[in-house]
């Protein structure tokens, strides 16, 4: 199993056997059909989402974290 104890920060340094195992959790968790349900509403929830003209400098970069999350988890899944 991978270390608990590393922030979500480092998710880059972790080991291709490390990437692979948490890939496969996440496609576990997301290829049933709710998993999938699930996946399909955060990622309209978060990339066909636009920010208005009048958006802070904080709700964007809250938005792109969002963003980021979803497609990491994608990225993962995929790598599996």
């Amino acid at each position: 199993m991978f270390n608990k104890t590393k922030k979500l920060t480092e998710i880059e340094h972790l080991s291709r056997l490390e990437r692979k195992e948490i890939g496969k959790i996440f496609f576990r968790a997301f290829h049933t059909d709710d998993g999938r349900k699930a996946l399909h509403y955060l990622e309209y929830i978060t990339y066909h989402r636009a920010a208005t003209a009048t958006a802070s400098e904080a709700q964007l970069r809250h938005m792109e974290g969002q963003r980021s999350l979803v497609s990491m988890i994608r990225k993962l899944m995929n790598n599996t």
